[in-house]
């Protein structure tokens, strides 16, 4: 089920890149931090909502993006595309409850997450994430890119459009695509492009407790 690193190639090309040194900020809930497989990896923290300190370690979306993306390459073979990157998880979003499958963020924690990103020099952005459009949070996005920072978005699935953030031009589009390639949903809407991302029954690191 780990397929993801090795469908992009990014295994292939570990010797000469690793991520090092990449400021990589996880705009999502919280994550595991003391995850075995992120010890060292994650630098940073912050929670813009209110009352999430509690939950933070738990979270089990922010877990599962900061292990895809940043994860120490370990004996379990769930290794991070950028092993080496310098993750800060930024927690904008919450779980209704604690049996909730799906975490909710608002557009004022998510605009204040963005804007703790841009300030603290962050070079990447990924917002695994989707909803209405939002004024304020789109300006900010685009003041992240004059400022060299690349913003990864989620596109929606089972919608008929690709959502916010993944709809504007200063954001780089991912679609969810399966071990063989396919994209399992057409972001529904023409996008001037869009990157296809391992997103489909992939194994990732979860809380430990």
């Amino acid at each position: 089920l780990a397929y993801g690193v090795r469908l992009i190639r990014a295994d292939r090309v570990r010797a000469v890149s690793t991520g090092r040194g990449v400021a990589v900020a996880v705009i999502d809930t919280g994550a595991d931090i003391d995850h075995p497989d992120l010890t060292g990896r994650i630098v940073d923290t912050a929670t813009f909502v209110e009352g999430g300190e509690a939950s933070f370690r738990s979270d089990r979306h922010g877990t599962a993006v900061a292990g895809i993306i940043g994860a120490r390459v370990s004996e379990t073979g769930v290794d991070g595309v950028a092993p080496e990157a310098r993750l800060t998880v930024l927690k904008a979003c919450w779980y209704a409850d604690s049996g909730a499958v799906k975490a909710r963020c608002s557009s004022w924690t998510l605009a204040k997450a963005v804007d703790y990103a841009i300030n603290h020099q962050i070079k990447v952005i990924n917002m695994s994430l989707g909803g209405p459009p939002d004024d304020l949070l789109a300006r900010l996005l685009a003041t992240a890119e004059q400022n060299g920072v690349a913003v990864v978005a989620a596109t929606r699935e089972n919608a008929d459009s690709p959502g916010f953030p993944a709809s504007l031009a200063t954001a780089i589009p991912a679609v969810a695509c399966d071990l063989n390639g396919r994209v399992a949903q057409q972001p529904g809407s023409t996008l001037p492009f869009a990157v296809a991302a391992p997103g489909v029954d992939v194994a990732a690191q979860a809380p430990q407790a």
